[in-house]
This record gives structure tokens, sequence and C-alpha cells, in this order.
């Protein structure tokens, strides 16, 4: 790559170098500086044209650069909502697990009813959405040349404890024994806390502790070269 942005400077040296070879070849044979010629016009046109093309691509390559960090914050900025607005996915199975911890302490067993279970099931279905489009909107950030920092693990860390609350409220629909139901419960809510936690340290994190804008934030992979 350095061999080949070089043969490119050399390119455009050189044909600067023959430009210019060619004006003061003709002022020399025609032995008149400020003698107009045919060769001599098109050697300046051909240089100024050339210039221009150099100048429009430079511009043409910042503005393509900035129209990339654009898409990249944009890209950011999704992730930033979707942890901005998860007490939308997460509050309504928060809410079930309080009336099921209520219930248990109350009566000490706790049966699901065909309503229970469905409302459970369309949380559940709601909270794994919602999982599944913030961990999308992570993947898609190295499009962009966009990642996370490797300290800030607290969004895969959020992520998961979400995962595991969905995981063993379902299981909550087939446990009978009231033991094991209210161990779970426990469980659960223990879960909760680690994931209002995580929540709480990501929503006092600046930006940049969160997302890497450096163009090593999406290195290519030789796999894609080898397969």
């Amino acid at each position: 790559m350095k061999r080949k942005n070089h043969l490119n400077i050399s390119h455009i040296i050189g044909f600067f170098v023959g430009v210019v070879i060619t004006i003061i070849f003709n002022w020399i044979v025609f032995k008149d500086p400020k003698r107009i010629t045919a060769p001599g016009v098109t050697s300046l046109v051909a240089m100024c044209t050339f210039a221009l093309a150099l100048y429009s691509a430079t511009q043409l390559k910042l503005w393509l650069n900035s129209k990339i960090n654009d898409k990249a914050f944009k890209q950011t900025e999704k992730v930033l909502e979707y942890i901005e607005g998860s007490n939308e996915a997460v509050d309504p199975i928060y809410q079930q697990y309080k009336i099921l911890k209520k219930t248990i302490n109350m009566y000490g067993v706790v049966k699901f009813d065909s309503d229970s279970s469905a409302l459970l099931i369309l949380n559940s279905q709601k909270l794994m959405t919602y999982c599944d489009n913030l961990t999308m909107s992570i993947l898609m950030l190295k499009y962009w040349n966009v990642k996370l920092k490797e300290d800030s693990g607290k969004i895969s860390d959020y992520i998961g404890y979400l995962r595991d609350i969905n995981k063993e409220m379902l299981k909550l629909q087939y446990t009978n024994d009231p033991d094991e139901f209210k161990n779970n419960i426990s469980l659960i809510g223990k879960k909760f806390n680690a994931s209002f936690q995580s929540l709480e340290s990501l929503l006092k994190s600046s930006y940049d502790q969160l997302f890497d804008h450096s163009p090593k934030a999406n290195p290519k992979s030789k796999s894609h070269t080898t397969n």
C-alpha cells in the first residue's frame, strides 16, 4: 500500500515536470518567452486542468470522509437511543416480576393461568426484540469504523442480564415446587438489580467512554482475503 501511494505521487510530480519542461522547451526554441505557441498553450491548459482535477478529487475525498463520519455518529446515536429507551421493554416484565414476588410471599405458591402466561410471553418477546435490536445496532458500528471501547463492556453486560432475566422468567411457568419458585424469584431479583446498576453506569458514561472512532476500530480481517 505504501509503494502504491509512492508511485502515485511520483506520477503527479512527473506530470508537472513534463509540462514545465515542454513550456520551457517551446520558449527556448522560439527564443521569445512572450510568444504564445500552440504546444505551449496546450501544455498550460493540460497543467491547469490536471491541477483542477486534483483539487476536485481532494475535495471529494474530504466530503466522503465527512459523510462517513456523519453516518458513524448517527449509528452511535441509535445505540444511545436504545439504551435511553430501555424502560419501555424492561418495565412490563419487571412489573410482572414484582407481582409474582408479592404473591409468593403471601401464598407460597404461584400458578400461572392462561392470561398470566400470555402476558409473560408477550413481555418476554418484547424484551428479546429490544435486546436483539440493541445488539444489532452495536454490530453495525463496525461498518463505520466504530467500536465499543474495551473498558465499556457495560452495554454487553446489560444485554446479558436482560437475556438471563427473560430465560428465568419463562422458567417460572413450569416450576411447581414452592422452594424452587422462591429461589428463582430471588435470582431474578438479583439479575434485575445488576441490570439496573449496569444501566445507571451506562447513563453516567460520556460518549468518548463508550465509543472508539479511531481508524483501527475496524481492522481488515485476514479471513476475507484467504477464503
